[in-house]
C-alpha cells in the first residue's frame, strides 16, 4: 500500500501542485511526524503562493522516498478527500488502512493511520485546519485554551518558530503591558515544544478587510464607522500612552470581537511593535521591520531621512485604515501597486468622501495622511465630535 500511495503521488505530480491549497497544514503533519526536516518546513512557509509551497513540498517527497509520500497521500486524504477521488477514483482500503505514527526511536514507520486535527502542547489546544492567518514567521491557529477552572476558552492561537523566540518573548511582554484596555486584543498562555512557541490570544470574528470583501463581509452588526474609528483611536492612544509604536496598522491587524449584538474593535499582532526606550520619542529603523507596504508611513520610506520616526507613524496608518472604512474598501494612495511611490510623493486622494457627510471629518483625514511634518498629524484621543 505504501508503494500504491507513492505512484499516486508521482502519477499526479502536475495536478497536486495546481490543486492542493492545504499545503501548510500538510506540511504540519509531516513535520511533526518527522517526515521533512525544520529547514524544509521554512521554505514551505516562506513561500508566496500555494503552487510555490507545493514546489517546495514536492522536493522533499521525491527525496524522502515512498515513506514520506505515503505520509503525504494520508494527510492529503484527511485535508482534502474530494481532490485525491477526483484524481484517483474512490477510496478504499488505500487511504483507510495507513498509520501516520513514529516508531518509539522517532523512525517512521511508514503505516498511516487516522489522526485528528487537534494538536494540544500545555494548556492550549489548536486545529492544524483552521488557519486564520499567516506571517513571514508565524502561522495562527483557531483554538483554546484550559483555564484554571478547566473550562476550555476559545483563542487564536499564533505558532511562532523555536528560532524566533526573541520576538516571541518581545510580543508577549508587549501584551501584557496593555493587557488592561478593551481595544487591544487579550494575551493568555504561552507554550513551548521543541520546535515552536504557541501563544494563545483573545478569539476575534474577523478583521476590518472582512467587512468589505465582496463574499460574504462581516457584518459590523450596527456599529457605525465613526465609532469603529473612535474605538481604534483608543486603542492607538493607549499603545502610545505606553510609549508603544505599532509599526503595522492596517486592516489586516485591525480585529471585531463580536458579543451578543455588538461588535468592539481590538488592535492585534504586536510582532513589529517598538517600546521606545526611557526618555525617547523615536526609534531608529535598524531595530526592525519596515510595516507593511503602502500602509506605512513616508519617513518610514525615506532613506534619506535625518530624523527618526516617531509613534506619527501610526497616525498616518491609521489616516489610510479610516479612508479605508469610510469608503468600503478604498485606499487614500490608490491601487497597490502605486502606493509606496504615491506616499513618498504626497499623492492622495480623497474623493471617496461625501461632503455632506464627511466634511469634518475629510479635514482630519488630511492631518493624517499628510506626508508633511510628521509632528503635525492629528494625535490620539482628538476625533471628531
Amino acid at each position: 500500500m505504501t508503494s500504491d500511495a507513492a505512484e499516486f503521488v508521482d502519477r499526479h505530480r502536475a495536478e497536486l501542485i495546481q490543486r492542493v491549497h492545504t499545503v501548510m497544514p500538510i506540511a504540519d503533519d509531516l513535520l511533526r511526524n518527522k517526515m521533512i526536516h525544520p529547514e524544509v518546513y521554512s521554505n514551505i512557509q516562506t513561500a508566496n503562493t500555494s503552487q510555490d509551497q507545493m514546489r517546495e513540498l514536492y522536493k522533499a517527497l521525491k527525496s524522502g522516498g515512498p515513506e514520506v509520500k505515503s505520509a503525504f497521500y494520508r494527510s492529503l486524504l484527511k485535508q482534502d478527500r474530494y481532490l485525491v477521488e477526483d484524481l484517483d477514483g474512490p477510496v478504499g482500503a488505500l487511504g483507510d488502512d495507513f498509520n501516520m505514527g513514529a516508531s518509539s526511536s522517532g523512525r517512521p514507520t511508514g503505516h498511516l493511520q487516522p489522526a485528528s486535527d487537534e494538536e494540544s502542547v500545555g494548556k492550549i489546544t489548536y486545529y492544524t485546519s483552521k488557519h486564520l492567518g499567516k506571517g513571514a514567521d508565524a502561522i495562527v491557529f483557531s483554538g483554546y485554551f484550559l483555564c484554571d477552572d478547566n473550562n476550555k476558552r476559545p483563542a487564536a492561537v499564533k505558532r511562532i518558530e523555536l528560532a524566533k523566540q526573541s520576538n516571541a518573548d518581545r510580543e508577549v511582554a508587549l501584551l501584557l503591558e496593555l493587557d488592561d484596555n478593551p481595544h487591544v486584543v487579550r494575551y493568555f498562555c504561552t507554550e513551548k515544544d521543541g520546535q515552536f512557541i504557541y501563544i494563545a490570544i483573545e478569539l476575534c470574528a474577523a478583521s476590518l478587510d472582512k467587512c468589505f470583501t465582496k463574499e460574504e463581509p462581516f457584518d459590523l452588526r450596527g456599529l457605525k464607522p465613526v465609532m469603529l474609528l473612535q474605538q481604534t483611536m483608543i486603542g492607538l492612544k493607549h499603545l502610545h500612552s505606553h510609549e508603544i509604536v505599532h509599526r503595522d496598522v492596517k486592516p489586516h491587524n485591525i480585529l471585531l470581537k463580536d458579543h451578543t449584538g455588538s461588535v468592539t474593535v481590538k488592535i492585534s499582532d504586536f510582532g513589529m511593535s517598538k517600546q521606545l526606550a526611557d526618555g525617547r520619542q523615536s526609534y531608529s529603523t535598524r531595530s526592525g521591520a519596515l510595516g507593511t507596504m503602502g500602509w506605512n508611513a513616508p519617513e518610514v520610506l525615506d532613506e534619506s531621512r535625518k530624523v527618526n520616526p516617531t509613534s506619527a507613524v501610526d497616525i498616518f496608518s491609521a489616516g489610510c485604515v479610516f479612508y479605508y472604512v469610510l469608503t468600503r474598501g478604498e485606499h487614500p494612495f490608490g491601487k497597490p501597486n502605486r502606493r509606496a511611490g504615491n506616499i513618498e510623493d504626497d499623492k492622495y486622494i480623497l474623493d471617496g468622501l461625501q461632503k455632506d457627510k464627511h466634511g469634518k471629518v475629510s479635514v482630519q483625514l488630511k492631518g493624517c495622511v499628510s506626508t508633511g511634518e510628521p509632528k503635525s498629524r492629528l494625535r490620539p484621543g482628538k476625533r471628531d465630535e
